[in-house]
């Protein structure tokens, strides 16, 4: 989001988009177009906020997201720093992550919550996504591999790569989100895996900078699923 004042110019127009019936009588036919499509497709919301307890934005962003965006959106993918900012609750153990994921669930109606990166006593590393769709509930994780280096753009290919995976609303079955985790967490790792390679010893940005188009069938077309989901038996880690 560029600033305040547009993100809440775009939730607003949000809002009347979902608000509105296919038989309300409005100008303008992207408005009507998209009006059509919301039903169908979904809408992901990235809450970029900051990483490694380092903030990007504003601070009053945090709130910009948790009163006008979490609320309609279909599913969100923050990471571990983000989830706990718009939670309050310092993911520490499965257990903390368990009940950031519920209080998304239960306070914003969300039908799905993906926290991209979480790392547990300096050890495990895992992406956790949780899909609650016709009276069923998935939670997963999936083990992560981490790739040395630093690279820029990470999370925002990552929402890509999960949107292009997911499923039309009409489409969704009880395991479409731990499926789509899958293939998008698959696919980034052959990117930073190439990017890596490309990369040798140059650490500079432009060195480590994404190779997207050097990796165009690895994002069409993967070969396999690199990284299987574990199902996560949510009752076992509730106090």
């Amino acid at each position: 989001m560029a600033g305040r004042d547009q993100a809440l110019a775009f939730a607003d127009f949000l809002a009347k988009l979902k608000s509105a019936s296919p038989q309300t009588s409005i100008s303008g036919f992207l408005f009507l177009s998209c009006l059509r499509l919301w039903h169908v497709l979904i809408l992901v919301v990235d809450p970029v906020l900051g990483d490694h307890s380092k903030l990007y934005v504003p601070v009053e962003m945090k709130d910009v997201y948790r009163q006008h965006y979490l609320s309609l959106a279909d599913v969100i993918t923050p990471n571990q720093f983000e989830a706990e900012l718009l939670t309050n609750i310092k993911l520490v153990s499965e257990m903390d992550v368990v009940r950031a994921i519920q209080s998304l669930h239960e306070e914003y109606d969300l039908p799905a919550v993906v926290i991209t990166s979480v790392e547990l006593n300096n050890q495990s590393f895992y992406l956790y996504g949780s899909c609650k769709i016709q009276g069923k509930h998935d939670f997963f994780r999936i083990p992560l591999q981490k790739v040395q280096g630093s690279f820029t753009g990470t999370g925002d290919l990552f929402a890509a790569l999960l949107t292009g995976r997911c499923p039309s609303k009409k489409d969704q079955q009880a395991h479409w989100l731990r499926t789509a985790c899958e293939l998008a967490v698959s696919t980034l790792f052959a990117v930073l895996q190439r990017t890596r390679q490309s990369a040798g010893s140059d650490e500079s940005p432009r060195g480590t900078e994404l190779k997207l188009i050097q990796s165009k069938r690895d994002i069409e077309c993967p070969d396999a699923i690199l990284f299987h989901a574990e199902t996560v038996q949510v009752a076992s880690v509730n106090p």
